[in-house]
This record gives C-alpha cells, sequence and structure tokens, in this order.
C-alpha cells in the first residue's frame, strides 16, 4: 500500500474512532447527527440501487460447459478476483475474438490468462503506465517467458493521451478490457476512445462497476441509456456488445 494511502486511512479512522468515543459519552448532543446519518445512507443505497444496470446471465455470456485455462493465475494485489478471473476466461473463450486490449497490465495475470484461451493467431495488446509512473513495485509480469509472449504486444503511456490507432493496425478491436484508471475522467475517455476503436460484433468489459468505485459506477449510469450496458451478474463486470451491422454505436 502506497505510504500517503496508508496514512490517510490511519487518520480517518482514528477521526472515526474519536467521534464513536465522544458520542457513546455523549449520547444526546450526537442524536440529530446520527439521525440526519443514516437517512443520507439510506437515501443514498436507495437511489444506487434504482441507478443499476440491467443484469446479463452468466449463461448469456459464458458457455459454462467450455473448459478454460488457468496458469499461475494466484489473485494478489489488485489483481482481480479468481471467480471473476474465471468469468472472464469464459467470456473470452466464448466469443473467441482475434484482437484484444487490455487496458490496465498491472502484474500481467488477466493477459497471460486471456493468452492461455485464444487461438494461436489472436493479437492482445495490454496498456500500461510506464514503470517510473506505477504506484507500485514490478517484478516481472506473468505472460514473461510463457509459450503465450508472442501473441502479446506491450505499450506504454497514459490511455488518456495515447493514439488507440496503436491498437487498430491489424484492424479494429473485438475485445477490450478496460481496467486502468477507475477515475470518471480517466473511463470515460477510456471508453470513448474504445468505442471508436471497436469493430462491430465486438465488446467491452468494464471492471469495477459497483458504488465502492464511484467513477466506474456514475460513468456507466449515464452512458446506459445511450448504450445498452449490463452488469454480468454475481460480477463487477459491465458488458456492451457493439451491433454486428455498420451504421451504429
Amino acid at each position: 500500500m502506497h505510504p500517503l494511502r496508508k496514512y490517510n486511512i490511519e487518520k480517518t479512522l482514528s477521526w472515526k474512532i474519536k467521534v464513536l468515543a465522544d458520542a457513546f459519552c455523549h449520547p444526546f448532543q450526537y442524536k440529530s447527527f446520527f439521525g440526519e446519518s443514516l437517512t443520507h445512507f439510506d437515501l443514498k443505497r436507495k437511489r444506487e440501487k434504482k441507478q443499476r444496470l440491467p443484469l446479463l446471465s452468466l449463461n448469456e455470456c459464458i458457455d459454462l460447459k467450455a473448459p478454460i485455462t488457468l496458469v499461475n493465475c494466484l489473485s494478489e494485489g489488485a489483481n482481480i478476483s479468481p471467480f471473476e478471473l474465471i468469468c472472464l476466461m469464459g467470456v473470452v473463450k466464448k466469443r473467441s475474438p482475434k484482437r484484444l486490449l487490455e487496458i490496465g497490465t498491472y502484474n500481467g495475470n488477466t493477459t497471460l490468462q486471456m493468452g492461455n484461451n485464444t487461438s494461436e493467431d489472436t493479437v492482445i495488446h495490454t496498456l500500461d503506465l510506464p514503470e517510473d509512473q506505477l504506484d507500485f513495485i514490478l517484478e516481472k509480469r506473468r505472460y514473461i517467458e510463457t509459450l503465450v509472449e508472442k501473441k502479446i504486444v506491450e505499450h506504454y503511456g497514459d490511455s488518456k493521451n495515447y493514439d488507440f490507432n496503436h491498437f487498430t493496425k491489424e484492424g479494429l478491436l473485438d475485445f477490450v478490457f478496460i481496467d486502468g484508471d477507475h477515475s470518471y475522467a480517466s473511463v470515460k475517455i477510456d471508453t470513448e476512445k474504445t468505442l471508436e476503436a471497436l469493430a462491430p460484433g465486438g465488446c467491452i468489459l468494464w471492471h469495477d462497476y459497483t458504488p465502492w468505485i464511484p467513477g466506474v459506477f456514475q460513468y456507466l449510469n449515464e452512458l446506459a441509456p445511450m448504450y445498452p450496458i449490463r452488469q454480468i451478474e454475481k460480477t463487477t463486470f459491465a458488458f456492451f456488445e457493439k451491433p454486428s451491422y455498420s451504421g451504429s454505436a
């Protein structure tokens, strides 16, 4: 964990403990405060419940009978959960994309698994910040020195100002996994660029569609009236498939 982030968490926790201790000693003085807080929390919870995207069942996007391959797939740090990794590979396996883009390489775990669940002629582009701009220590990405490394094309830069034409030299993209900067502005720009680079019939998966990640959650809720985006059930994935006919988003 970044030292500054740890400091902020510890500072916040100490403040909350202090307030709770004071409230315990002076309950009547804090009565209105807690009443307002509970009302605000309840209204926020109800609003977020109404905002949620419609659900997409696992049966619709995954062939549950098709085998997937997972190698060196231990989830650590910012890796997606084992269940979500299985779901992601299930979507990849069913769709058999030839040109993929991953925004947010991290340690290369999902990159490696996508390589193991696609055909030999697949090209996987993966974009991440240069190492000197990362907020974690990178040892070696998991796909390095594996059989699927030849499928993977590494890109370094900030997705907000990176030229997405680098990803479409072989053709428009069939599959995009967006899991980079989770701020509202970054998710918006990543999505807009991806929509332009996406082939008809291609799909986008966003990770961390949850109220706990407000940038992703808010932006996709705002985008949903214009695009048929759905949340894959039991996951924090949001899913969009571009119509296969031309002339439509």
